[in-house]
């Protein structure tokens, strides 16, 4: 994940929020659940060491709240968690 290149970006009050979150909680991580917005990337060599295929740079973030303090994968949230997060057509 990156943000956007545009320096204008960077001013937006939903981006300055977002970088403030992961700054406080940078040990631990955190999950968020928000909607956002921006660009995906392929076909290159992204991240530390290039050793990822794929890049997302966003653009803007709305309805931005933190739902797990710790930063974990999907499928590794609190069951009572990951129900109110994902819909799922399956029981």
């Amino acid at each position: 994940m990156g943000f956007s290149r545009d320096e204008n970006a960077h001013d937006r009050p939903s981006i300055r929020r977002l970088r403030k979150m992961m700054a406080k909680h940078s040990g631990l991580g955190q999950t968020v659940e928000g909607t956002f917005t921006g660009i995906f990337h392929d076909g290159g060599h992204y991240g530390h060491l290039g050793e990822y295929k794929y890049e997302v740079v966003i653009e803007e973030v709305i309805n931005l709240h933190v739902v797990y303090r710790v930063g974990v994968r999907a499928d590794a949230l609190p069951d009572q968690v990951r129900h109110s997060l994902c819909k799922q057509d399956s029981p």
